[in-house]
């Protein structure tokens, strides 16, 4: 379970604000699938680009899955949710496989469930259910 763990954590592309290298993204090294992407309070046409960007990343490095983790998002608009959506067509025409981990009672598994997408996505609780899931 610890290595897991860590390579749960190495895969991790986090969005957390500022930072020194000039871009809000910490990028991760090429590693295992799924390729997982996590953004922060929140997903909107003002970070929708750097979300975008790690979400092309993420596409090009031929992971075999994707999961993008909305726990920590707080808002998330039309521009997000279109990110995602297009993510998920991409993977699904190569034949690849999304998650989305998205909580119930926050702001994204809500979003999800008035879009009427919540059953037509793969969208878990956890992260930790998302990858047994990919597995």
């Amino acid at each position: 379970m610890a290595a897991s763990n860590t390579s749960l954590r190495r895969s991790v592309v986090w969005m957390t604000g500022a930072y020194p290298t000039g871009g809000p993204w910490v990028p991760s090294s090429r590693v295992p699938d799924p390729r997982i992407i996590a953004p922060p309070a929140e997903l909107d046409i003002a970070t929708v680009d750097e979300f975008r960007v790690a979400l092309a990343d993420a596409l090009s490095d031929g992971a075999d899955g994707l999961v993008i983790d909305l726990s920590e998002v707080k808002f998330i608009d039309s521009t997000g949710l279109s990110a995602i959506l297009h993510a998920q067509s991409k993977l699904k025409r190569d034949g690849r496989r999304m998650a989305i981990v998205a909580p119930r009672g926050t702001a994204a598994a809500m979003l999800f469930t008035l879009s009427g997408l919540r059953h037509q996505l793969r969208i878990f609780d956890s992260t930790r259910a998302a990858l047994r899931d990919h597995s």
